[in-house]
Formats: structure tokens, sequence, C-alpha cells
């Protein structure tokens, strides 16, 4: 057999019985050996374009083309405790809020070598690819132990180098058991998270419980959601969760609560509890209303304007001309009636000028009810007067002996 060494340069193989092992050789060099526990090489293994590896009868293949390596035949497996990195030498240690150190990472310079895909070319419509996290309360794997309450099912999360390390979160989804799970009972929620401006942390703003209810935090409520579309609320809407506080095409509860547009009340309540310094008013209501003057009207309100710009032709105007108040008039004698806002002192607002820095003036006429009763009393209070004709008498023969009807008698009798 040929034998090598220091002083003779051979190629080739050599039983080594000291060893028990088969050695390689190259230009007198050992570059690997061949025993019971497997191969050693202790010099790079070179195949050619086509070049194909088999392990047991060909189940296994690795098949090697240009710039590529097929592996074929089976499953490829990576023990737990082990990663596979893709695109460097090695993994990115201490991403993320939590400070992970994944097993199996694509690392890139570019989109397209950062980028992971999962496709699926099927006829059947309901097939699709999927990525799934599955989570066991179970230490081992494959284990059947349930998992808890409010315990974290999977994270998805977008880190950030903040110059400094990996470890920055700027925004991230978790799902989570919402509520207590049992066999085939797997009550679950989304919850939505982002890093406020100046901060490293992520914090929960927004969550869809497993009754399907879109929920953000009170905590930060303000604000929360904008949208420049519609909202359809098919259900109604709430802004507490009891039934008087439902806006409904449909009844709801056995009462009502106040809500509000801004600072403009949409419902109206007479309850004498949330009302304090209450007097007997004892104003002139028709004195009050003499200073009304009705105008006529066409409306110009922007609101009504359509989506491309024209006028609405089945708005407030299709209705003919109306009939009513100023609202800059009417404060001038009932203050209450009138929401003007911080536009009250405004120069502009009260001449009815274009105003930059103010809303519109409303009027809340359900307040002026009470003075067209007040009015009315006073009228009906005449009224009954008059029927009365002892009143009456009283009244007529008090003027004929008062000195100004004598006056005048005797000036029209001069004539």
């Amino acid at each position: 057999m040929p034998t090598w060494g220091t002083s003779s340069i051979r190629n080739g193989w050599n039983w080594d019985a000291a060893n028990t092992r088969l050695d390689f050789g190259y230009r007198g060099t050992r570059i690997g050996h061949l025993n019971a526990s497997g191969m050693t090489l202790a010099s790079d293994l070179f195949f050619g374009s086509g070049a194909k590896i088999d392990f047991n009868s060909a189940d296994i293949t690795l098949t090697h083309a240009a710039n590529s390596l097929t592996f074929s035949g089976g499953d490829f497996l990576v023990a737990n405790g082990f990663g596979l990195v893709m695109g460097h030498t090695g993994q990115v240690a201490s991403v993320g809020q939590a400070g992970v150190s994944a097993e199996f990472q694509v690392l890139g310079t570019s989109t397209n070598d950062a980028a992971i895909l999962l496709g699926m070319w099927n006829t059947t419509d309901t097939a699709a690819p999927s990525l799934t996290f599955l989570k066991s309360g179970d230490a081992a794997i494959d284990g059947d132990t349930i998992v808890g309450s409010a315990e974290i099912l999977g994270n998805i999360y977008w880190g950030a180098n903040d110059g400094v390390d990996n470890v920055s979160t700027a925004a991230g989804i978790a799902g989570i058991i919402d509520g207590t799970p049992g066999a085939n009972d797997t009550p679950g929620r989304i919850v939505f998270y982002t890093c406020a401006d100046g901060a490293q942390v992520m914090t929960e703003h927004w969550r869809i419980t497993s009754v399907g209810v879109l929920t953000s935090l009170a905590a930060h409520a303000a604000n929360a959601a904008n949208t420049t579309g519609g909202i359809i609320a098919t259900a109604g809407i709430a802004f507490t969760d009891v039934a008087n506080a439902w806006i409904d095409d449909a009844s709801r509860g056995s009462g009502t609560v106040a809500h509000y547009i801004g600072n403009q009340a949409i419902t109206t309540s007479s309850d004498m509890r949330i009302k304090r310094d209450i007097t007997d008013w004892d104003g002139d209501a028709l004195a009050l209303l003499r200073q009304g003057r009705l105008v006529e009207y066409a409306w110009d309100d922007p609101t009504e304007t359509m989506e491309d710009g024209g006028e609405n032709p089945w708005g407030r105007n299709s209705r003919g001309k109306f009939v009513g108040f100023l609202a800059q008039e009417v404060v001038s004698w009932a203050p209450w009636v009138i929401n003007a806002g911080e536009g009250r002192d405004c120069p502009l607002c009260n001449v009815g000028e274009p105003c930059e820095d103010h809303p519109y003036w409303f009027a809340d006429y359900d307040h002026m009810v009470p003075l067209l009763v007040g009015g009315m009393q006073q009228l009906d209070t005449r009224v009954t007067k008059i029927e009365d004709s002892e009143w009456l008498k009283d009244q007529v023969k008090v003027s004929l002996q008062s000195d100004e009807f004598k006056s005048w008698l005797k000036a029209e009798l001069a004539v």
C-alpha cells in the first residue's frame, strides 16, 4: 500500500492499524481518515457540478449544481438549541424588547435578501400559505399541557437599531388567551402595541377581545381612532357599556344619559338634581319675545356640500325658504339659548363675519320653550281678567274717573 511522510510526497490512502483507521493523503500530508466513528477531514471537500451524495440507499440525497445544493428525499432537521442563519456567518443576538437571540434568522443588506416568502400554487380556494404560532404549557416538545389564562401565544415585533444596540422595539402584535381555556375552548385576543416618542418599550393601545370588541385603553383614549371615511355601526354605538348610553335606531334601556358633540348636548335633561341656584323667575316673558325679529332665509351651510362641490339637491334648501331667528340677535335678549362658545366675545362672530378661529353659533331652541310658556301664561292672565266682567267694569270706572280721561273729554267737547 502507498505510504507518505515528511520525506516523501505521495498521494493515496493507508491503513493505520494502530489507530484502526484508514488515512487519506495528498502530496505527503494526511488530510483525513475514516474509522468506526465516521469520516474526519482536515481540509476542504470539493464536489463537481452535478455530483450527488446518497444516504441510506438514496432515501436522502444532496445534489450539487452551479451555486446551489439541493436536499431531497426527506426532512431537514436541526436539533433543539441549534439554529439556522441565512445571509450571515452567525446569529444576531439580543434583538427587540425581549432581547431574543432567534435560532432561525434571515439576514441581508437589501430588500430581496432580507425577505421571506410563503407561496402556494393550488387550485383549491380554501388552501393558502400559513404562518402559525403554537404554544403549549408543557416543558417537553410535543407535550400536551393546557396553556393558562392571559398566556401569550405568539408575538410579532418590529425592532429598530437606535445607534447603540438592537433592543429597541417600535411596534408589535400579540396573540393572547382571553379567558380561561379548556378542551376545545381557547378564547383569544389580539393586542396591538406601539412605542411612544422618547421611549424604547412598547405599550398596549388597542385590543380585539374574544367576543370581537375593539377596545382602546382608557389611558390612551384621546383621539384614539381617526378615519377619513364613514363608520357604519348596524348594532348602534355606545360611549359607555350601559344600555341607557346607546345611540341606535331602536329603543334600548330604561332611560337616557347626556351625550355631547363638542360642548353641545344632543340630549336635554331637566332633572332638578343637576340644577342649582333655583329661584322663581319674575321677568317679563312677553317683553323679551317682542325683541325677537323673525327673518326669512335660505341656508348657505358648507356641510351640505356634495363630494363634487355642488349643493345637495335634497338638503334643507329643497324645502324652500325658512322662517326663524339669527343667533347673533337672539344672544342679546335670550343669551342662554345661544351656544357661542369662545366666539361669544369675538367681534367677527358677533356681526356674522367669517372667522377661522371659532365655530358657528348654535341655538338650543328647546331652552326657549319655557320663555314661550311664560308669555302664554301672561296672556292667559290678561284674557282671564278681561273675561271677568266685574274686573272690566272696575277698569272702565277707574279710567272714567281718571284726570287723564277728564282732560281728554274736555278737549274733545271744546272742539
